[in-house]
């Protein structure tokens, strides 16, 4: 494409030349016609050769959606904690909002394609002219080097605004994401914020229109320099034609060609500044997904431990031990953990606690593998973590998060994963899960109704969840899984009290010879737990079973007296309110669970 699009062009310019020059020279009518048609026919097949090669690199445009699947493998495949490093985040979301754009692909490949070809064709007119005056071809160098500088002016006025047209830009995307959040739009109408959330939006988009009018001035002022500068070059190479065609130092055929030759000199010129000016968008969004999908996942994971002692590990369970683990957040100079030393035996249940902001939901991503300490190491049955494989170190771990989400898939893949079969009546290992969960009933009710969706977005017969359905499917989720080490971030925060005494009697249960940990702000329920650890400012300060903490009258203690008070004042009023009908506040348990 890049040789033949050129050719057809120079083919072009000589065509009346030798037309001219045939008829002068005594050729027959007919002879002259064959040479013309000869001609068209070679220029048109270049033409029709160079149309289905853009046509093969516009269909190339389902390459993208390829690349953006390989940029979300990359964000699945690498380390948790990576993608809270915000130069991380910048890279990976920058790559992704660049494969999303079709057009950025085809317009990097045609762009680069138009440049080759103009130069070639700009190296064979300047070759042409260059034999006849060397004083044209050195203007037309000028020319160029004058109409690349003032391209790189305007390249560099762009590069200038580029921080600020992309902080308006992500200020307006995030008006636009929360303006679609169910979540916000509450907050949104009672507190009448929605006039204020579109005056912010017009300013990012009246900022950005700015920003983008003095970048187009750039490019505008780069384009009309050269375009003045063209046609001086233009004016002084057809007078010279015209004296040297009077002069009679060039024959009319000669006059001819090198006229389209000049003609062809400045439009191949003209479009290659043109197209080249248009290549800095491209390539910077080329360059976004290259940096997306070169970035390491510093995974540190060293696969040392065998399957078999995996196995054996599944089967005699499991000791963790952490080791002066140490955890510091990117761009942070606090530690939120600090030298956290802990042992938690083979089928203990350990309930931890802490205020908000202890650190127990950076402990436990970092007990599940998601984060690597920035000092110290974790261990279970004395291997290290990082002598695992990832999916053998998930594979001895399942874990209740307090917020999760349930993908767009039926029920039992959610539960069970991709192994899931249309058909899950007959799985044991299923019923069991939602029996201990409390999730068989709502289960058994959905199939009956024939429901087999979650998200309303995929499937109209669609299914939507109160919180305690969802804490009760992702309590089945985890038991499932069946992993030596199970840990639970505040299970019962959504349930109802029916609900959350029920889990507690299948707690012993569905934990059997498992390792446990428990989370919650509640203390009342934690004492079915073997032993008590409490973190504060990311340092155990207390731990022990609940009656050595009571008999310490430390911290647990104050904090347990304090709840214990208010959720007996709160029975009373629900006791009162029922017998007399008096006004109550069922919503102070978790009001005071936040407090704590």
């Amino acid at each position: 494409m890049i040789v033949l699009s050129p050719c057809a062009s120079i083919i072009s310019t000589y065509l009346p030349a030798v037309v001219i020059d045939k008829l002068i020279g005594g050729y027959s009518l007919t002879t002259v016609l064959l040479y013309v048609v000869c001609m068209v026919a070679i220029i048109v097949l270049f033409k029709t050769i160079t149309w289905l090669g853009q046509q093969k690199i516009a269909s190339s445009v389902n390459l993208m959606q390829r690349i953006t699947g390989d940029i979300i493998g990359k964000e699945l495949s690498i380390n948790y904690d990576l993608l809270e490093d915000p130069s991380v985040q910048k890279k990976i979301n920058n790559g992704l909002a660049a494969s999303r754009r079709p057009w950025h692909l085809y317009g990097f490949y045609l762009g680069i394609y138009n440049c080759a070809q103009y130069i070639v064709a700009v190296i064979v007119y300047a070759v042409i002219v260059g034999k006849i005056n060397a004083i044209i071809l050195a203007i037309a160098v000028i020319n160029v080097s004058l109409g690349m500088f003032f391209l790189n002016m305007a390249r560099k006025k762009h590069a200038s605004y580029a921080d600020k047209l992309q902080l308006d830009a992500k200020k307006a995307m995030y008006i636009n994401r929360v303006s679609m959040d169910q979540r916000a739009g509450k907050d949104i109408r009672i507190f009448n914020l929605s006039g204020w959330l579109l005056k912010k939006y017009d300013s990012c988009l009246d900022n950005m229109e700015n920003v983008y009018s003095h970048i187009h001035n750039g490019y505008f002022l780069a384009k009309a320099g050269s375009e003045v500068l063209g046609s001086f070059f233009d004016f002084y190479a057809y007078a010279y034609l015209i004296y040297l065609l009077a002069a009679n130092r060039i024959d009319i055929s000669s006059f001819v060609l090198l006229l389209g030759s000049i003609r062809g000199f400045s439009s191949a010129l003209a479009e290659l500044i043109g197209k080249y000016s248009t290549l800095p968008p491209f390539s910077v969004a080329i360059s976004y997904i290259r940096e997306a999908l070169e970035q390491k996942d510093n995974s540190g994971w060293e696969d040392t431990v065998s399957n078999e002692k995996i196995d054996l590990i599944k089967k005699d369970g499991i000791i963790l031990r952490l080791k002066n683990v140490s955890y510091t957040y990117p761009c942070t100079s606090k530690p939120t953990l600090e030298n956290v030393n802990l042992t938690i035996e083979k089928g203990e249940k350990l309930a931890l606690l802490g205020l908000n902001g202890a650190g127990k939901t950076t402990l436990v991503k970092i007990i599940c593998g998601l984060y690597r300490p920035t000092s110290g190491e974790v261990y279970i049955n004395d291997f290290p973590q990082r002598s695992f494989s990832y999916a053998n170190w998930q594979a001895l771990v399942s874990v209740m998060f307090q917020e999760s989400i349930l993908l767009p898939w039926t029920i039992d893949e959610n539960i069970i994963g991709s192994q899931a079969s249309q058909d899950a009546s007959g799985n044991n290992k299923l019923v069991k899960a939602l029996e201990l969960s409390g999730f068989k009933d709502k289960y058994d009710s959905l199939q009956i109704k024939g429901h087999s969706k979650l998200v309303r977005e995929v499937n109209d017969d669609a299914v939507s969840f109160s919180g305690g359905e969802m804490q009760k499917l992702l309590f089945a989720r985890a038991l499932y899984k069946e992993s030596p080490l199970i840990i639970l971030d505040e299970p019962t925060s959504a349930l109802d009290p029916v609900a959350e005494n029920n889990l507690y009697m299948n707690l012993a249960t569905a934990v059997s010879g498992k390792t446990m940990i428990y989370i919650s702000h509640r203390l009342s329920s934690t004492r079915f737990c073997d032993r008590i650890v409490l973190l504060q400012g990311g340092k155990i300060v207390e731990e022990g079973t609940h009656e050595t903490l009571m008999d310490r009258d430390g911290i647990y203690k104050h904090l347990f007296d304090v709840q214990s008070m208010y959720y007996k004042e709160m029975d009373e009023k629900k006791k009162r309110a029922i017998v007399f009908g008096d006004s109550f506040d069922d919503t102070m348990p978790q009001k005071l669970d936040g407090v704590f």
